[in-house]
């Protein structure tokens, strides 16, 4: 784990299938990865692309950005 990414081996049918390295932070994103995988396996889709598409995830956009600080007392964050 690398600033609070994780990587991990995909695993099916007792064979390696990928390895990913995540670059979006927190271990729920290696349980939605692996669902993702599960899915690209379920309706053929090629895994190398699903592995790209994970491993280019960096996050949800306004999840807890800064946006700004009022008087050097009030930090404003925009969260959904």
């Amino acid at each position: 784990m690398q600033n609070g990414c994780y990587e991990f081996d995909a695993i099916y049918n007792n064979e390696l299938i990928c390895h990913v390295k995540l670059n979006a932070p927190g271990k729920h994103n290696v349980s939605n990865s692996l669902a993702t995988i599960g899915v690209a396996i379920a309706n053929n889709i090629d895994l190398a692309l699903a592995k790209e598409g994970l491993e280019e995830f960096t996050g949800a956009s306004r999840r807890f950005e800064y946006k700004k600080n009022i008087n050097e007392t009030v930090e404003v964050y925009d969260d959904y």
